[in-house]
């Protein structure tokens, strides 16, 4: 249809237990985001590439169509 679904999940990653410091990574757990899609996206041409942890979506627009004035006298 016309809604794009982004689903993933987080994982826990790692403790930092150091001399100096203690870190632990909390942010984990299973997200969902929607996205409307406008009427101008040719949805089957969408692209997706993940690669070193971030996601690149492409979506292609159809080209818009100028509109032409012509006077008439």
């Amino acid at each position: 249809g016309d809604i794009l679904i982004l689903k993933g999940e987080r994982k826990f990653e790692k403790e930092a237990d150091q001399e100096n410091y203690y870190r632990m990574e909390c942010s984990y757990g299973v997200f969902r985001r929607a996205f409307t899609l406008p009427q101008i996206i040719r949805k089957n041409e969408i692209q997706a590439r993940f690669e070193h942890g971030v996601l690149e979506i492409r979506l292609p627009k159809e080209e818009q169509k100028k509109k032409v004035h012509v006077k008439v006298e």
